[in-house]
């Protein structure tokens, strides 16, 4: 119930801490009195959180773009561009998009993405695997972090004119 609330204050932008007191009480052994304390938390100062309700991972500071991955046909090879940021949220449909329907090599052009994290990394290794022949074309700053972080920048061919 605490930890409901707590996200959902975070996603209106709100700060939840529990005070000294209300941590000692919580420890309580009677339930009744436990659920009563979680159901009302304590608004003080900040922990060490940041609120992201306005920030985006970009660095322009304006809100990040939606997902979208276009797909298209270009003289002998799918050109797939990616835009916002790829998570667990929208790893499916990365991979789909990623789909070797054809036989033709894929270019992903990656300039536009804000984020990737393991399960868009899952999606890329998932492709390759299935003789999927990946090109990531412009990976933005944050992605080119992750892939090398991860090892995967020797495992693609990175273009980046």
């Amino acid at each position: 119930m605490r930890w409901a609330q707590a996200v959902a204050s975070y996603a209106e932008g709100v700060l939840l801490t529990t005070s000294a007191t209300a941590r000692s009480q919580t420890r309580s052994k009677n339930p009744e009195r436990r659920l009563k304390q979680a159901s009302s938390p304590t608004v003080g100062r900040p922990m060490n959180v940041v609120n992201m309700q306005n920030r985006t991972p970009t660095s322009e500071g304006t809100r990040a773009p939606e997902f979208s991955a276009s797909r298209e046909e270009l003289g002998g090879c799918i050109l797939i561009r990616v835009r916002g940021a790829v998570d667990m949220a929208t790893a499916g449909a990365f991979l789909g998009a990623l789909a070797a329907d054809s036989g033709q090599p894929v270019v992903i052009d990656l300039r536009e993405t804000t984020f990737m994290d393991s399960t868009g990394l899952n999606a890329l290794v998932t492709a390759r695997n299935r003789g999927v022949a990946i090109v990531l074309r412009h990976p933005s700053k944050i992605v080119r972090r992750t892939l090398a972080v991860t090892g995967l920048d020797n495992a693609f061919t990175i273009e980046d004119d």
